[in-house]
């Protein structure tokens, strides 16, 4: 399918501020999500702009996403820890 992934700036400093380890499963974690751009989360909400927001739980962490589709892109918005 080709899609991108996109974060906001946020999450990428979340992200990178991981252990090795923690940072290894999220990049795999979001590699399958970019290929799965179909995918629900485990529950979803409406932002401000009535724009549908997946929020997965990958275990430890929290990732809120959501797919534009005529842009083939996922956009990741916050990841967060489960916590």
């Amino acid at each position: 399918m080709d899609y991108r992934l996109q974060m906001d700036l946020e999450a990428a400093r979340f992200l990178i501020l991981l252990n090795k380890v923690d940072c290894t499963h999220m990049v795999r974690w979001l590699d399958r999500l970019r290929d799965a751009p179909f995918s629900t989360g485990d529950v979803t909400f409406r932002d401000g702009t009535d724009r549908e927001i997946q929020v997965s739980n990958t275990g430890k962490f929290l990732i809120s996403h959501w797919t534009d589709h005529p842009v083939k892109t996922v956009r990741v918005v916050k990841i967060e820890s489960n916590r």
